[in-house]
């Protein structure tokens, strides 16, 4: 797949946008894919310019998908509207408190066990939840008595390349040793091809908002908050600032070990722990 579930179903419904614009406009049915588009994105008196440029962005890159190889009039709309986004206040998802996901967690425990696991190991390992949502029982490749090595499947970062550092996960726990164990034997009881949870962000959404604690919250408010607990524990000496951009899946500063090399170590758990996210996620 080139895209996530998530990402697919989203850019699915834009796409259905387009045709209906392109509907009520039938001038437009013969001009550029990048025309069509920028006018679609630009049409809009009511949308905010930061849903303009993310509308926009995704439609480049279906458009590009499909064969559409310059869209220098939707290049130029994007470069306009990435100015005028950047002088609005930017909007996100509020952190989860360490103290609001151990109360989701055991309001979770009374319906469901793997949702309290996928809370937790979506804290744990700083996840966006459509990254726990792609886990099947092959993506936990060992377990230890305080660790658990999880391989990724297709993130938003390793979809191009899976063997970068991003593409696996140490869960230390030195603590609640017990979480482990249950984990381990949720997934001894899994089908091969099964997920771990089935959850949407849309049903994760409505279960926060079910409780007065945890109204606030949406389903990336788990890996904002990981991040910032990460961010003050750096601050205070006790982590490698640059562990927490690893974490997070995100771009690696933190040991530069190139995707060549990791293609040829058969050793994934061995590997992972080398690259060091346990000393991140030991400390959430």
């Amino acid at each position: 797949l080139m895209w996530a579930a998530s990402t697919w179903q989203q850019r699915q419904g834009l796409l259905q946008r387009l045709e209906q614009f392109l509907i009520a406009t039938p001038e437009l049915r013969e001009a550029p894919i990048g025309v069509q588009i920028a006018a679609f994105v630009t049409a809009s008196t009511t949308t905010a310019p930061t849903t303009k440029l993310s509308y926009a962005k995704q439609l480049r890159a279906v458009a590009k998908r499909t064969g559409a190889t310059t869209t220098p009039v939707l290049d130029l709309v994007i470069s306009g509207l990435s100015v005028t986004a950047t002088q609005q206040e930017l909007h996100q998802a509020p952190p989860a408190s360490k103290q609001q996901l151990a109360a989701a967690m055991q309001r979770a425990r009374r319906s469901s066990c793997r949702l309290a696991l996928s809370l937790y190991l979506a804290w744990k390992t700083a996840s966006r939840w459509a990254d726990i949502r792609s886990l099947r029982r092959r993506s936990f490749i060992e377990f230890t008595r305080n660790q658990l090595v999880i391989e990724w499947g297709e993130t938003k970062t390793t979809r191009r390349d899976k063997f970068r550092p991003t593409s696996w996960t140490v869960v230390e726990e030195r603590h609640n040793t017990q979480l482990l164990r249950e984990l381990q034997q949720e997934v001894q009881q899994m089908g091969a091809e099964e997920f771990f949870t089935s959850t949407t962000t849309q049903q994760l959404r409505r279960f926060f908002q079910q409780d007065a604690s945890t109204r606030n919250l949406t389903a990336h408010s788990i890996k904002r908050g990981a991040l910032d607990h990460l961010l003050q524990a750096a601050c205070q000496g006790l982590l490698d600032p640059r562990l927490i951009a690893l974490l997070a899946k995100h771009q690696d500063v933190a040991t530069q070990f190139p995707a060549t090399t990791i293609r040829y170590l058969a050793n994934k758990p061995n590997l992972a722990r080398m690259l060091g996210s346990q000393k991140a996620t030991r400390l959430l």
